[in-house]
């Protein structure tokens, strides 16, 4: 048995003449899930995903947001004394969708 967005079910049945079979199948929900790497010029920005505080960037290093449900996803990078970075990003199941940002000065 197959459902978008539910993992394929499969099942041996027996069917016997003048009989009926009754079948049930819990169906569980197919995760998809991506990742978010995140590149910045500042060191000590904090990262939030749709609100929600995540990380912290390295301006050496990408930082990387895992588990990240596919869809759309607001992304912000703060610091003190720099600009507000926000952008939409697009997850996309089991890729890893990069971010380059560019912090400026107030």
């Amino acid at each position: 048995m197959v459902l978008s967005g539910y993992q394929e079910w499969n099942s041996y049945v027996s069917v016997f003449p003048s009989q009926t079979t009754t079948v049930s199948a819990d169906l569980i929900v197919e995760q998809s899930y991506g990742t978010i790497s995140i590149s910045c010029n500042q060191s000590g920005a904090k990262i939030f995903l749709d609100g929600t505080y995540k990380k912290t960037t390295f301006s050496s290093n990408p930082v990387a947001l895992e588990n990240i449900k596919d869809g759309y996803h607001e992304l912000t990078i703060i610091k003190d004394g720099f600009r507000t970075w926000v952008e939409d990003i697009w997850v996309y199941f089991g890729e890893i969708s990069s971010v380059d940002v560019t912090m400026t000065k107030l």
